[in-house]
């Protein structure tokens, strides 16, 4: 089988956490398949590099001058830039994939508009990986929620999402969420994940002090962990 993933980020970016969850979900799935193809980009995400990592496994970035052509296309939704500028990624990632001739499955991610242009077209299967998506985090967020921007994603969401072949999510909650939100099965699958192996000693003293990095959205911030913390 020859999958084509199309993901807003992947490698080498490995911070964010769709492209850490796809680094061990592709390595895992690689032995299983002929060809894994990644095409990675968004609104804000272009490049010109590509890249062959272990077992074969291609990635190539959203060329620039491919989502300059199709910014230009869908310029009518300037007054929603975000809306406009991941729209128009999306259908210049389809035709730089050359519309997915070359693969059996197209796989994508519920977060960005990436899924657009392969369930319109819908000529191969679709899989749709719910990690959390814009219109959730619209929803979720109180300063963004006067933006008609997440209203666009939401109707865009509800409308297309359902149309996927399989859509699949690693959180209960998060499966729970969409069953309520559209009419079709949604698999819950936990993730892929091979921890490394670190050799540590718990004999070292304790400090009282401590980092907490996290997101900076109000619904899972610093704070929200910060209160867990003291839940325990």
């Amino acid at each position: 089988m020859n999958i084509l993933f199309i993901l807003p980020e992947y490698y080498p970016h490995s911070g964010g956490g769709i492209s850490t969850y796809y680094l061990h979900y592709i390595k895992a799935l690689r032995n299983y398949c002929s060809s894994i193809h990644v095409m990675v980009g968004s609104g804000y995400t272009q490049d010109e590099r590509t890249y062959t990592i272990e077992d074969g496994i291609q990635i190539e970035y959203l060329k620039p001058s491919m989502f300059d052509i199709y910014l230009q296309k869908f310029s009518k939704l300037s007054l929603f830039p975000e809306y406009q500028r991941n729209l128009a990624a999306a259908w210049a990632m389809w035709d730089q994939a050359d519309q997915g001739k070359k693969y059996d499955l197209i796989e994508c991610t519920d977060f960005g508009l990436g899924y657009i242009p392969w369930i319109i077209n819908h000529h191969k299967p679709i899989v749709t990986r719910l990690h959390g998506s814009f219109g959730q985090i619209e929803l979720k967020e109180p300063k963004l929620k006067q933006y008609l921007n997440g209203d666009l994603n939401r109707q865009t969401e509800l409308n297309l999402l359902p149309q996927s072949d399989v859509l699949i999510t690693h959180s209960e909650a998060n499966q729970q969420f969409w069953k309520k939100m559209i009419n079709k099965d949604v698999t819950m699958l936990y993730p892929v994940f091979i921890p490394p192996i670190i050799e540590f000693s718990y004999n070292g003293g304790k400090s009282d002090f401590a980092i907490v990095c996290a997101r900076i959205q109000h619904w899972k911030g610093p704070d929200i962990l910060c209160k867990a913390i003291q839940e325990l």
